[in-house]
């Protein structure tokens, strides 16, 4: 083989050594942004106390509740509830866990409720 030809071989190889490693570039961007979204809420460890847990555990098995409704259910006050949930919320989000969202408009039914995200 001349060496113009294995030149010629060798520079085309190249090319597609330099596609391949693109192709890889892209998508190990992929899997990492897939990783992003997919990123598994762990909701308890917002849970600061008894009343937490509670508020968080009726969520997780409802999926939608308002805030005076989860009073009821654990006789508490709607007003330490909704603190509370806000408070919940805020340090999920901060912590780019966005499992929790508070609705203020109608919303399948439930009007200015909390959703458990999936």
């Amino acid at each position: 083989m001349r060496k113009t030809q294995l030149d010629a071989k060798v520079k085309t190889l190249e090319i597609k050594m330099r596609r391949v490693e693109e192709a890889i570039r892209k998508i190990a961007k992929e899997l990492e942004l897939s990783d992003l979204i997919s990123v598994k809420a762990e909701p308890m460890k917002y849970a600061h106390d008894e009343i937490d847990k509670k508020i968080i555990t009726l969520l997780l098995q409802k999926k939608v509740m308002t805030s005076t409704q989860i009073a009821q259910e654990i006789q508490s006050d709607r007003h330490t509830v909704g603190k509370r949930l806000l408070r919940i919320h805020r340090e999920s989000n901060n912590a780019g866990e966005k499992w929790l969202e508070f609705n203020p408009a109608e919303k399948n039914g439930h009007y200015r409720a909390w959703w458990v995200l999936s």
